[in-house]
């Protein structure tokens, strides 16, 4: 399972986009009509309230005194989330995943990949949570691109996820890491906003 790093183009940090689903106006030809304003609010909307339902806010420790927190995407119906190793680092305990239904589970880690900077999680007792689909192909620069996260912690204060609508503006390799993230790999950049918090969440 791979992932690939998002970049925020107005922004020096590199997120790790975990969870790409395919735009469902992907694939639409030349010559379609362009939507109306009230076509694309309804498309919006719908996007968002599907995002929204399959983002988390998660919380850790590691340690004594150390503390992370970020955004994950739940990319199966029975419990399996992906998020960055910026938010659950190797090593770390008390996983805490909070919904935006309001619910909060426990999470175990099943798989880490640092070259990747990707950890999967899993919660157990679900089987029908809303998901994502992974994408099985890159987007293009110019195509539209959303963004979801816990920024400011607003997943675990009972609100929905944070949400941005934007363009792909580069899909290039990041040649080398720098403080804020050791991920080198092929990117994803977008002007759709990634505020603190949102290390982990998905592009759409």
């Amino acid at each position: 399972m791979s992932s690939l790093g998002i970049k925020n183009q107005f922004g020096p940090a590199l997120a790790v986009a975990i969870a790409l689903m395919l735009c469902p106006t992907a694939g639409i030809a030349d010559s379609t009509p362009p939507l109306t304003v009230k076509e694309r609010t309804s498309l919006n909307r719908k996007i968002s309230t599907l995002g929204n339902a399959a983002t988390v806010g998660i919380y850790c420790k590691r340690g004594k005194h150390e503390t992370y927190f970020g955004t994950g995407a739940v990319i199966t119906r029975n419990g399996y989330i992906l998020t960055s190793t910026t938010v659950v680092p190797e090593g770390a305990t008390d996983i805490e995943i909070f919904f935006t239904d309001r619910k909060k589970r426990i999470a175990k880690i099943i798989e880490m990949s640092k070259p990747l900077e990707s950890t999967l999680l899993k919660v157990d007792g679900v089987k029908k949570l809303p998901s994502l689909n992974i994408a099985e192909k890159l987007p293009a620069p110019g195509e539209k691109a959303y963004t979801f996260g816990n920024a400011n912690s607003m997943i675990r204060l009972g609100e929905g996820a944070s949400f941005s609508a934007g363009v792909i503006s580069g899909v290039y390799e990041v040649k080398s890491a720098d403080s804020q993230s050791s991920y080198k790999g092929l990117a994803i950049e977008t002007d759709a906003a990634i505020n603190p918090g949102q290390d982990g969440g998905p592009l759409l």
